[in-house]
């Protein structure tokens, strides 16, 4: 018989390895059970303290179907067969599937960070330090992580994401909307704190939230205290309501003229283009896409421009209570139904009629 030996610092290696294959993925028999390609942990020091922990220390790598964490020291807890937990330290990057359940859609997140904690069962990832990566729901679009810290976690069925910026603040960019003629530009959202839930599709900013349009046909700059983004059907952006004193501009490109009547010079109704510009500010805004309404609630002083296709644009100022600018949309059943801006002040109150312009924000 050939006796091999080995040091009691490859016993105790060989031990971990074996003892943390078995707790990660099930109480297996023999750790040769375990399938090679579909589990890996590597470091230059694995220490297995008495009451079944596991630490990982220096280019500390464990990676699993759902799991897969780089870092200078990883460290387990178990109970039983179960990890409990497991926190990263140092040059952290992980990467997290989240199976569907309870009906919800399955996750995916790959971040770099300073720390990493994870607790299994309630399904809940903390990345904190220098956040900067990404997640995705189902087959949706990736979406942004970046700030000092990042807590997702399932509540039911429902991912909820909350990045908190500290001094550097949250960043958050949406890329443009294609395939609809009232389509959004790239916008960057900004702001000390932002809470995600997409089942709902609704996205809570706070600590000088800022909502900025550049390249598309309908450039705008929000700005306020608070806002809350809501998604519809479809994953475009539908409301956005805004608490606190708001700012808000707005570009409106003006629209080709229509061809006039065969008795327009005998017409006393102007011709007046689409507005080119909304500037206003009040105590909070609600801009509803569906209705192509902005309402403008409390405090409210701006003013609109208006300009007749080819002409120098007009300026009207407005203050009041409440200032709602909607564009009336064409029914074709009802032909008493002007299609057009129509704006309504309380405190001041004015209602103006103009032809069509598409408010699309």
């Amino acid at each position: 018989m050939k006796t091999i030996n080995m040091t009691s610092h490859q016993i105790s290696h060989r031990v971990v390895v074996c003892g943390l294959l078995t707790v990660l993925c099930g109480a297996l028999p023999l750790c040769a059970q375990v399938p090679a390609p579909k589990f890996k942990v590597s470091a230059q020091r694995v220490d297995r303290q008495p009451n079944g922990n596991v630490r990982l220390e220096g280019k500390a790598h464990i990676q699993t179907p759902e799991v897969d964490v780089k870092a200078q020291s990883i460290a387990l807890d178990i109970t039983g067969n179960q990890v409990t937990q497991v926190r990263a330290q140092n040059q952290v990057a992980f990467k997290l599937d989240l199976p569907a359940k309870d009906g919800g859609a399955p996750a995916h997140v790959e971040a770099t960070c300073d720390a990493a904690t994870l607790n299994p069962l309630p399904r809940t990832l903390l990345l904190s330090g220098n956040v900067s990566g990404w997640y995705q729901v189902g087959g949706g679009a990736r979406n942004t992580l970046s700030g000092d810290s990042a807590t997702i976690k399932y509540v039911g069925k429902d991912l909820m994401v909350d990045v908190n910026g500290g001094t550097r603040g949250v960043s958050i960019s949406i890329p443009a909307e294609k395939d609809n003629p009232a389509a959004i530009g790239t916008v960057t959202l900004t702001a000390q704190r932002a809470t995600f839930n997409n089942n709902t599709g609704v996205a809570t900013f706070t600590g000088k939230a800022r909502a900025v349009s550049t390249d598309g046909p309908n450039k705008f700059d929000v700005a306020a205290p608070a806002f809350i983004l809501t998604r519809g059907a479809g994953g475009a952006i539908d409301r956005l309501t805004t608490s606190g004193r708001t700012q808000i501009k707005i570009d409106l490109p003006p629209e080709p003229a229509a061809a006039k009547p065969a008795d327009a010079a005998a017409s006393t109704i102007p011709e007046i283009g689409r507005p080119t510009h909304v500037e206003a500010e009040a105590d909070g805004v609600v801009v509803r896409r569906a209705t192509n309404t902005m309402d403008f609630q409390g405090n409210v002083k701006g003013f609109y421009e208006l300009a007749a296709p080819g002409a120098t644009a007009t300026k009207y100022d407005f203050v009041g209570d409440r200032v709602a600018i909607k564009y009336v949309m064409k029914d074709i059943s009802n032909a008493a139904i002007v299609p057009g801006l129509k704006v309504e002040m309380i405190g001041v109150p004015v209602e103006i009629n103009a032809p069509a312009f598409n408010l699309s924000f």
